[in-house]
């Protein structure tokens, strides 16, 4: 069985005292060369102390990786803007300050095969000895729940995101299977999950706070989400990428997959946690396409076609 670990947690002030707990119990595998790569969801400025991973988290990571001489990378690759600028409207920028980490915006691009799919996925990614995910736990007008495997498209460079879209936005079950692909793709991939401060009605940028008040850890992605799911209530039909994983028979999606050392999906209460009941279309037409490349050409992005 997987091991899935969950902790209450309701303050972000006492956040590195739970992630240290989680990192030291999931037995995190340290890499003898290469580096940690840290990949928060730094999706946008609007709206980004709810929105993104929040900065206590992804301090409290770089500090325990650091803590283990390891050298330590910071990015991500947002939807809208530059990495800088979404980490330095949240505070991840001060939160980092003092510490030896590298923080950079994904790019260099290297075209990778990802089961049936292509994608332009950053050098900084395929880099990494390991890479520290770092989800946060919201609705998503087009995925229905932003978790673990979700986040990790983040990993594909500026306007290829926007490509993915375009092509595959909408074709069946041709969507959510690239994220699961793109997962596999990776170098080894840690999930730890801030879930204190939840968002949830929409998302992935405007929805609402929810008090969830739980972080979470484990050494496979998939596992890590199904223990969410299970806490929030929702279902496969719910959330396309859960449905995916499902059909696709990866073990960790059903919750007899499972075993939780700490505390349980029960223990926590997500009552009244609403995720979108209708989702919004998955596809980039051409407008938004071309929207998209202008916003990069422009440099509120970087150009990293």
């Amino acid at each position: 069985a997987i091991d899935v670990f969950l902790l209450p947690a309701t303050e972000y002030e006492r956040a590195e005292a739970a992630v240290s707990t989680l990192l030291d119990a999931m037995d995190v595998p340290v890499p003898k060369t290469g580096y940690v790569l840290l990949k928060p969801n730094l999706i946008s400025s609007r709206n980004s102390t709810l929105a993104c991973t929040h900065p206590a988290i992804v301090r409290a990571v770089a500090r325990y990786f650091l803590q283990k001489t390891c050298r330590v990378v910071v990015g991500d690759s947002p939807a809208y803007g530059s990495a800088h600028r979404v980490a330095a409207s949240n505070g991840l920028l001060d939160a980092l300050e003092g510490l030896d980490v590298q923080f950079v915006s994904f790019d260099r691009p290297q075209s990778m095969k990802c089961g049936p799919f292509t994608a332009g996925i950053s050098q900084w990614a395929l880099g990494a000895g390991l890479i520290v995910n770092l989800p946060k736990v919201k609705a998503h007008c087009q995925m229905g729940l932003s978790g673990g495997v979700k986040n990790l498209f983040g990993t594909v460079c500026g306007f290829r995101k926007a490509l993915v879209h375009f092509k595959h936005g909408d074709q069946g079950d041709r969507f959510p299977s690239f994220f699961v692909h793109l997962m596999h793709a990776l170098p080894r991939t840690i999930t730890v999950m801030d879930g204190i401060s939840a968002m949830h009605t929409t998302g992935p940028t405007h929805g609402q706070p929810y008090p969830l008040g739980l972080v979470g850890g484990c050494c496979n992605t998939v596992g890590l989400d199904t223990a969410l799911y299970n806490v929030l209530g929702v279902k496969p039909e719910d959330v396309p990428i859960w449905g995916e994983c499902l059909r696709q028979g990866l073990f960790g999606a059903e919750l007899r997959d499972l075993q939780f050392p700490m505390s349980f999906p029960n223990d926590f209460n997500g009552q009244g946690f609403e995720v979108p009941h209708k989702l919004l279309p998955q596809v980039f037409g051409p407008g938004r396409l071309v929207r998209s490349l202008c916003k990069r050409v422009m440099g509120k992005g970087g150009f990293t076609f």
